[in-house]
């Protein structure tokens, strides 16, 4: 038996894969239809990568043919995934600065301050350039692991500009607000302020050529987060 190519088409207006909303013809989803005597190969186009979704689509198009066109045809899927493309997210960039890696985590104690100082420092020794930006404004613990609590940054001039310039400990460059603050003073400190003194530490700073910065941010989702991003 010979296929008919437009019956098939019409079948498949019958089918609506999950989450377009529209038939799978009108919604794009069917690319080609093929028929070679008793033979139909149907190539499909999905944006949805779920492998369910992949069954499902394959199983509907084989039943409906069998069931509203010939029940001997021999059926071939072919399904093809094409994910749309996702915005890019991308923030204010850091002149000098190569890579940035953030460690994070939602529950504070857990060793996010201790993960960011020993990758620094083996960065540092594999011989990459490294600075460390110590985000946990209030609760820093950078000047503590590097051993270096009672250093202070000086300001040096940088094309004209006052910039402040970071403490090197074990090869790394530190910035952390627990150098402006002696450890029994509490930050206590709004979110906008808390951004505003962040963001003079990543930008009014002479970091210098950075292969990598790493940023210790504190505990959970907020502000600080927020304008890190």
């Amino acid at each position: 038996m010979k296929l008919d190519r437009k019956e098939i088409v019409k079948a498949l207006e019958t089918i609506t894969i999950a989450g377009e909303g529209t038939n799978m013809v009108e919604s794009g989803a069917v690319a080609n239809v093929l028929t070679f005597g008793d033979e139909v190969v149907v190539e499909v186009v999905l944006h949805n990568p779920a492998l369910h979704i992949r069954k499902r689509a394959e199983a509907d198009i084989i039943k409906t043919i069998q069931e509203k066109i010939y029940a001997d045809a021999k059926i071939k899927v072919n399904i093809k995934v094409e994910s749309p493309e996702k915005p890019e997210i991308k923030g204010k960039s850091i002149p000098g600065i190569s890579n940035i890696i953030a460690v994070s985590s939602g529950k504070g104690g857990v060793g996010k301050s201790t993960i960011t100082a020993n990758l620094a420092v083996t960065l540092a020794k594999m011989g990459f350039k490294v600075g460390v930006l110590d985000a946990d404004i209030y609760g820093p613990s950078m000047p503590i692991m590097f051993d270096v609590e009672r250093e202070r940054p000086i300001s040096v001039q940088v094309d004209g500009k006052s910039k402040m310039k970071p403490i090197q400990s074990y090869g790394v460059e530190i910035l952390s607000i627990g150098f402006f603050t002696s450890p029994e003073q509490a930050v206590i400190w709004r979110g906008p302020m808390a951004s505003k003194a962040l963001n003079q530490m990543i930008f009014d700073a002479d970091w210098g050529e950075l292969d990598f910065m790493l940023i210790d941010l504190p505990p959970g989702t907020g502000d600080i987060h927020l304008s890190i991003m």
